[in-house]
């Protein structure tokens, strides 16, 4: 008999009726609306604002207490800005003496003659003098450093920043300038 059924299984395949999936159709949606409106509160967390949030709220209410004062730029930081100043002052100072001390420029002297020895001379005396300034503006770039940190822990910065900035675009000139007299004298 088992044999009969398989042999009777393979040789004709069976149909879906219609009629039972009409049938089970209802009952399967039932099935699925039922798993819709299940009452299991702890499956999903309420809207609502948690305890944490309303202290959070009630925290960031304004008050009638005024704000606290900035704090003073750090003399640490003022000092070194100082020293900055000089430093860019003696380097503004050597560039202006090494261009005022070289002679007209002579890209096409003869290699070893005097006019090409001045002409070298010259040009490291202008290279030297541009690495001064290169060198102040590397440490204003430090000094702006430390005065960002210092507005972010609460200090008032805007003058200091304000005078490493123009220091800043002064280097920028300068170096704009002993480029330039480095460029007329090299070939």
């Amino acid at each position: 008999m088992f044999r009969v059924a398989q042999a009777r299984c393979a040789s004709r395949p069976r149909r879906i009726r219609i009629e039972g999936v009409k049938a089970a159709l209802p009952c399967l949606f039932l099935f699925l609306l039922a798993g819709c409106t299940s009452k299991n509160d702890a499956a999903y967390p309420s809207l609502s604002p948690r305890p944490v949030e309303k202290i959070a709220a009630e925290d960031l209410s304004p008050d009638d207490t005024p704000a606290p004062e900035p704090a003073a730029v750090d003399p640490a930081i003022l000092k070194r800005m100082a020293a900055v100043r000089a430093a860019l002052r003696q380097a503004r100072e050597r560039l202006d003496q090494a261009v005022a001390a070289a002679s007209a420029p002579a890209p096409e002297a003869e290699r070893g003659s005097e006019q090409w020895v001045d002409n070298q001379v010259t040009l490291s005396r202008l290279l030297a003098a541009q690495g001064a300034v290169r060198n102040a503006g590397t440490d204003l770039g430090a000094v702006m450093s430390d005065l960002a940190q210092a507005r972010v822990g609460g200090a008032a910065t805007a003058e200091a920043e304000a005078e490493v900035q123009s220091l800043q675009a002064e280097v920028e000139a300068l170096l704009t300038r002993g480029q330039s007299e480095i460029g007329r004298r090299t070939p």
